[in-house]
């Protein structure tokens, strides 16, 4: 233990003075306060025009879209009632010709009806920008109440008829899905993209360790796992106070930038999000991110060179990008999950980011929460000590530049 502590402490002392982690956390804690000041002054900006184009005492007027018409008598008297609703302004025209010709000449739409039942649509342009669907939907309702006057029906109580809608209360029986699809989608990426930027901080270090001899000198003192333990813990911990000092000056910046208001709303939002999916999110994402931080020290310890580091974080990249992309695939399944996927949930990695997913969405019981928990955990611990198995090994490579073939024999041959 006393070992253990030496390693952890030495480790984190120097990595909080390596150069190259204090520019690296400056520019993220400078890049997160400059975005916050830029987010911030488009929200301002946007409110700020919402307040001053938006009065409730004065009448919002709104131009009446034009249509040329050109009709039977008999069917003028649909056409004038659409005019009544201040939507659209009919002009009738003498015949379908004068139409065509107006519709090119002034880029307004037009109807030709010869009969409630069909109808020649003529259109200013059928560019990828232009939208007619509006005219399909008046057609539609002209037609409708067509039907509706043949059965005995006035004009008063067809529009009636069309303006009564269900009385629909809606009743929430699990979590907001708008706000924890949000969150869902937040975690997620942070998870992602932590892992695959520090989990480099800790390959860097245990590549510049061994090409400077100093591991052979290390893994004589103290067990395999005392010092990847050790080293894992303590740069995992730099990072986590470097990741609460990103948040910290994104938050400072947006308190002071934002408008009181609106900061205020965004505040509440947050606060709704129930204690049970914090304390969730805060178990998954500290095991799911040390677990990986282990297989990135792991395998990193077959590199002889520092140009060997991508092919030996090569497999653990890309595992974390494929369990990313199975994930975003989860939240929009509306079929529910399949066993394979449920099954993923209880495998170590996968847990961390299947786990949060599913229990926001609400399709985890009690006894599923349980195993997850004991998974988690338990599949921590495992992948503490297989790092630990491949750091042993890893150690003990020396020679030309490592392929991932070679890799996986000399683990199977440990």
């Amino acid at each position: 233990m006393n070992k253990f502590l030496s390693i952890f402490k030495f480790e984190l002392s120097r990595q909080v003075k390596n150069k190259a982690f204090i520019i690296t956390s400056a520019i993220l804690i400078a890049g997160a306060a400059i975005g916050g000041f830029i987010v911030s002054n488009q929200i301002n900006q946007s409110f700020t025009n919402i307040d001053t184009e938006y009065d409730p005492n004065v009448e919002v007027h709104i131009d009446p879209e034009v249509l040329y018409v050109y009709s039977s008598d008999h069917l003028k008297e649909y056409f004038t009632m659409l005019e009544s609703s201040k939507l659209y302004r009919i002009e009738f025209k003498d015949s379908e010709e004068d139409l065509k010709q107006a519709v090119i000449s002034d880029g307004y739409n037009g109807f030709a009806a010869h009969d409630i039942n069909n109808v020649t649509k003529y259109v200013a342009n059928t560019s990828l920008m232009s939208d007619t669907s509006s005219l399909d939907h008046v057609l539609n309702e002209m037609y409708q109440m067509h039907l509706l006057k043949e059965n005995g029906l006035n004009f008063e109580q067809i529009q009636t008829i069309q303006n009564s809608y269900v009385n629909i209360e809606t009743i929430n029986l699990g979590e907001d899905g708008v706000v924890g699809y949000g969150f869902v989608y937040v975690y997620n990426m942070l998870l992602y993209m932590t892992v695959v930027m520090f989990g480099g901080i800790v390959s860097s270090s245990v590549i510049t360790e061994k090409t400077s001899k100093a591991m052979e000198l290390l893994i004589t003192s103290a067990t395999s796992t005392q010092l990847v333990a050790g080293k894992v813990l303590a740069i995992g911990l730099s990072c986590i106070l470097t990741l609460v000092s990103v948040i910290v000056s994104l938050v400072i910046s947006v308190k002071v930038v934002m408008q009181p208001q609106v900061f205020t709303m965004i505040v509440e939002l947050i606060g709704g999000i129930p204690y049970d999916v914090l304390l969730w999110a805060f178990f998954l994402f500290i095991f799911g991110f040390f677990s990986i931080l282990f297989l990135f020290a792991g395998l990193s310890s077959f590199a002889t060179k520092p140009e060997d580091a991508n092919t030996v974080i090569t497999p653990i990249m890309l595992l974390i990008v494929v369990i990313f992309i199975l994930n975003m695939s989860t939240m929009n399944a509306t079929g529910g999950l399949t066993g394979f996927m449920k099954f993923l949930s209880y495998v170590p990695i996968f847990s961390s980011f299947f786990l949060f997913t599913q229990y926001v969405m609400g399709s985890l019981t009690t006894l599923e929460i349980i195993i997850g928990i004991i998974t988690t955990v338990g599949g921590a611990i495992l992948l503490t000590l297989l790092a630990a198995k491949i750091y042993r090994a890893g150690t003990l490579y020396y020679g030309n530049s490592i392929s991932l073939k070679q890799m996986f024999k000399a683990l199977r041959n440990k």
